[in-house]
């Protein structure tokens, strides 16, 4: 477009613009937007029609406000070079038979071991690593072999386990990979800690089994120890207030249309006036429970206010499963169209004046004293004293048969995550499905009581159930074997090697009599070096 072409689209636009008779919009009359667009712009008209005329109410075009683009620089060569070049050398290379002669060596290990084949003169109290493995070593010009695999020098290990997570594979398709081919002392125990320590491996893995369930202790009398949580919203926008006592399991609801900390601190108020302040109260993170106004009024009556870790709301069971019980009520009262009210008192009723599952006594009266009276008649004693030991041991033995139950069917497991242990958090949101199990961001538990666990990342400190974690790094290295087999050979049963192993700690076994098939590993493994050296020999 040249200059005058130019000119000439600006006073057109001008013009348009300055229409004297554009009309005012009335709303009853027939609308037409009529629209159109370029690659540089967009037009648009807005007409309404009195009767078939149309009348130009406004004009809206795009092209005014089109963003003036400057030209961009160029990238900065040498910086793209310097890139290009630390991704080559991140990228590891395959590794040659010459490097692994060469740096066997510079292995003074090796070089030993290789020396000693030669001579054939082991020395029974060496600390060489290789000793127990001498009958299945050979040497193949400067390269140590354990069978047909290559004895990898101590400088190439890192690099041969590099090459061989290739591809992310897990502890035991890594192991088979790597064992098929070469060897080392200790290979496998090197194999578990770079699995173990692969943060892309640890971002998509499974999380950890449960860790095993710890009970909460049964308080000392009723009314001192409670639970509460809040059940909705309901399709009429009510809520319902639960409040558990964890002596009696005596439990009380309340249905609410506003649930802020000051609704709930008035209801609460209303309850302890006829049954007194406990001296804690459990409840999940809601916003009224962790609210400062709520936590002055537990301060000020003397409770004291304990939360349970986010996201996990097993750690405050009993409230949990009356939260299930009062809403499968309310949806059978739903179903039928009643008094879904009616229908919850009803049910409160039932389970005060039933004996609990654990305790072996009725709600009612382990907190009164007394069984409250329904519709069911019965004979009513004179109230005595609450069999305190007796609920208490019943209880004790319930629980420790519900855990066990539970941790099997769970498949809990203890968690040896510690104080200074690297952790990864997992993800609460999934966006997509691409999303990982595991945040990648690392945290350091700073401490740890049973399953509850803090931990912390630079300035951001967090509290999780122990579930929510998985230790970065297990060091698995350098353990020793609790047991060694092998025959009565002198070099196993002489005073020097029986010595060491007792101060070692290690339990040695020996096959008894001409029966080598009890030592059926070592066995095969010397056929296989027998059978490699005649087929060598032949050659």
């Amino acid at each position: 477009m040249g200059t005058k072409q130019h000119d000439a689209f600006q006073k057109l636009k001008t013009q348009l613009a300055k229409i004297p008779t554009l009309s005012y919009f009335n709303p009853k009359k027939r609308i037409r937007l009529i629209a159109d667009a370029s690659p540089v712009a967009l037009g648009a008209v807005l007409l309404q029609f009195e009767g078939n005329e149309p009348q130009v109410v406004s004009f809206a075009n795009s092209f005014s406000r089109l963003c003036n683009l400057d030209q961009c620089q160029s990238f900065d060569e040498r910086c793209e070079q310097n890139i290009c070049t630390i991704i080559e050398e991140t990228v590891p290379k395959a590794l040659t038979i010459f490097e692994i002669s060469e740096n066997s060596n510079l292995d003074p290990e090796l070089v030993e071991a290789m020396n000693t084949i030669k001579t054939g003169n082991w020395n029974t109290n060496t600390n060489n690593r290789f000793f127990p493995f001498r009958l299945e070593l050979s040497t193949v010009v400067n390269i140590l072999l354990q069978g047909v695999k290559l004895v990898i020098p101590c400088p190439l290990r890192s690099k041969v386990l590099e090459l061989a997570h290739e591809g992310h594979p897990g502890e035991i398709v890594m192991k088979r990979r790597v064992l098929s081919k070469v060897w080392w002392p200790l290979i496998d125990r090197d194999v578990e800690k770079w699995v173990k320590k692969c943060h892309d491996c640890l971002l998509v893995s499974r999380p950890i089994n449960p860790v095993p369930m710890k009970r909460h202790q049964f308080p000392e009398r009723p009314w001192i120890c409670l639970a509460r949580d809040l059940l909705g919203p309901f399709p009429n926008n009510d809520f319902v207030f639960a409040v558990i006592d964890y002596y009696s399991r005596y439990h009380e609801l309340k249905f609410i249309k506003k649930i802020t900390s000051s609704a709930i601190i008035e209801m609460l108020e209303e309850l302890f006036s006829r049954l007194g302040y406990p001296e804690s109260i459990k409840a999940d993170n809601g916003r009224q429970f962790v609210s400062q106004e709520f936590k002055n009024y537990c301060e000020n009556n003397n409770i004291k206010l304990i939360t349970s870790p986010p996201y996990w709301p097993q750690a405050n069971g009993e409230i949990e499963n009356l939260n299930r019980s009062i809403l499968k009520r309310l949806q059978m009262a739903n179903t039928k169209g009643l008094d879904y009210k009616k229908e919850i008192l009803k049910f409160i009723l039932m389970y005060n004046v039933t004996p609990h599952g654990t305790t072996g006594k009725a709600p009612s009266e382990l907190l009164f004293n007394r069984v409250i009276r329904d519709k069911i008649p019965s004979i009513q004693d004179v109230p005595g004293d609450v069999l305190d030991s007796e609920t208490r041991d019943l209880d004790s033995i319930n629980k420790e048969k519900g855990k066990q139950r539970a941790d099997i069917v769970r498949g809990a497991k203890s968690c040896d995550v510690n104080v200074g242990d690297k952790v990864v958090l997992k993800n609460v949101v999934f966006p997509n499905k691409l999303t990982p199990q595991f945040g990648p961001e690392m945290y350091e538990v700073i401490q740890r009581e049973g399953s509850d666990v803090v931990v912390k990342s630079n300035d951001r400190t967090l509290r999780r159930n122990l579930k929510e974690y998985i230790a970065m790094i297990k060091n698995t290295m350098n353990k020793k074997p609790k047991i060694i087999r092998s025959d009565r050979g002198e070099e196993y049963t002489g005073s020097n090697m029986v010595d060491y192993l007792k101060q070692e700690g290690i339990i040695i076994q020996y096959t008894t009599g001409y029966s080598p098939e009890q030592n059926g590993v070592a066995e095969r493994k010397n056929r296989s070096l027998v059978e490699m050296s005649q087929y060598m020999l032949s050659d």
